[in-house]
């Protein structure tokens, strides 16, 4: 079976699951916003084989986002996935584009699959729990399984600590300042030949945040480019 058949069954199931029901499942063919593959993020690349590169966000953010967005498109989700007002996206691939890694060399997915439900009373989204990353890992894991690929970059940390989870690295990482921009030293035990190397999130705050740390404005982009180093090595 191909990569992209087996990762087909693999929605196929996760469709099914409602083990956070405080969560909005968009795989459910109930859903009017269900994505094609293993979310929308996949679908902007939408590679399987030969893949060298995962990249691991957080998660897709809010039911009521996702429906704006739609609505905003003539109630359909564009072909191929290209949120031109998502800051996270657009810096993404902003960041993959000046330090010249190829799209196509990529898996992207979020350790998140469901959607969030409303916001706060400050007006910012609620964000996924510890035990949300927890329950979707099985999920993150046979895509990993599936991929094969070289080096999973983690965007956050959140999902930085549930890929060390996953690849049972007894790791806690309290900050990312003290291993963004690196492959982490210890080795997996379920996942021996894949590194993983830790980026700050892509979101405003996540660049705000390395700047503010490293002292340096451009310090996300000199992550990207060791992770191009770490790519071209491996």
């Amino acid at each position: 079976m191909s990569k992209k058949d087996e990762i087909r069954k693999l929605r196929e199931k996760i469709s099914t699951c409602r083990i956070c029901p405080e969560l909005v499942n968009p795989f459910s063919l109930s859903e009017k916003f269900h994505p094609k593959t293993i979310g929308y993020w996949n679908d902007a690349f939408k590679n399987y084989e030969h893949v060298k590169l995962m990249i691991v966000g957080q998660d897709w953010g809010s039911k009521e986002y996702l429906e704006k967005f739609i609505e905003e498109n003539d109630g359909k989700i564009p072909e191929p996935y290209d949120e031109s007002n998502n800051p996270t996206f657009q810096n993404l691939k902003y960041f993959l584009n000046e330090v010249k890694i190829d799209t196509k060399n990529i898996y992207l997915t979020n350790a998140v699959l469901c959607l969030r439900r409303g916001k706060k009373i400050s007006g910012n989204e609620n964000k996924p729990l510890k035990k949300h990353f927890r329950n979707c890992s099985q999920f993150l894991k046979r895509q990993i399984e599936i991929i094969q690929p070289k080096i999973v970059a983690t965007l956050g940390l959140e999902a930085l600590n549930i890929i060390l989870e996953i690849f049972k690295i007894p790791k806690k990482v309290k900050t990312l300042n003290d291993v963004a921009g690196k492959i982490i030293a210890e080795k997996s035990e379920v996942f021996p030949e894949i590194k993983i190397f830790p980026l700050f999130h892509t979101g405003i705050k996540g660049i705000n945040m390395r700047k503010k740390l490293s002292k340096n404005d451009n310090m996300l982009l000199e992550d990207f480019k060791d992770l191009k180093r770490c790519l071209e090595e491996t």
